[in-house]
């Protein structure tokens, strides 16, 4: 995945590179979290195993095989829900 990165700083290279000069010929707006967005990826989710691959640098995750039971359980629950919702309600 790489190192992170500063935005601000990312922002003000690509303007730079783009024959610009950051604040006086193009404006930075920092506008915040925007409603669901994520400051963060969960990469390993809780009841997952890192696992070795053959390459030292790629790690894989297992986690236990779900029950085909529940999983059917919960796709007629969610069909029953989206049957029953408005067009306003599945944005």
């Amino acid at each position: 995945m790489g190192k992170p990165v500063i935005i601000m700083h990312l922002a003000e290279q690509l303007i730079t590179l783009s024959g610009f000069t950051p604040e006086s010929d193009v404006d930075i707006e920092i506008t915040g979290l925007r409603p669901e967005e994520k400051l963060f990826e969960e990469l390993q989710h809780e009841g997952e195993d890192m696992a070795l691959t053959q390459h030292p640098k790629i790690m894989r995750f297992l986690s236990e095989p779900k029950n085909l039971e529940d999983a059917e359980k919960m796709i007629q629950s969610l069909t029953k829900e989206i049957d029953e919702a408005s067009g306003s309600d599945l944005k």
